[in-house]
């Protein structure tokens, strides 16, 4: 029989979080994302990464320097209040594929 996993009591659950990257400060290990509520309002979530926080986009691991102002992210978190959050994990959404600038020759 497997063994049953259970969550400790009191544990804070995480949650996955998309939005907007509004801004980064890496001296505070810490960004500003936008999130569109089911009302179509807007909520600025700060967030705050740990050594721990890992980063990536289509599979390969990212670093915070990675991340950049405007990109779509979902950020696996913990909940500290409804406008604060702890990443646990930052998903970069891939950008949409763009035309190559002409080649000077």
């Amino acid at each position: 029989m497997a063994p049953m996993l259970t969550q400790t009591a009191g544990a804070a659950e995480n949650s996955f979080t998309p939005g907007t990257i509004k801004s980064l400060d890496a001296a505070k290990k810490t960004f500003v994302m936008v999130r569109t509520m089911d009302d179509k309002t807007t909520k600025d979530i700060n967030v705050t990464v740990t050594d721990q926080t890992t980063y990536s986009m289509d599979g390969k691991s990212l670093t915070f320097a990675d991340l950049k102002v405007g990109q779509t992210i979902t950020c696996e978190n913990v909940k500290k209040t409804s406008t604060e959050r702890t990443a646990v994990a930052v998903k970069v959404a891939a950008d949409a594929p763009k035309d190559k600038p002409a080649e000077n020759k």
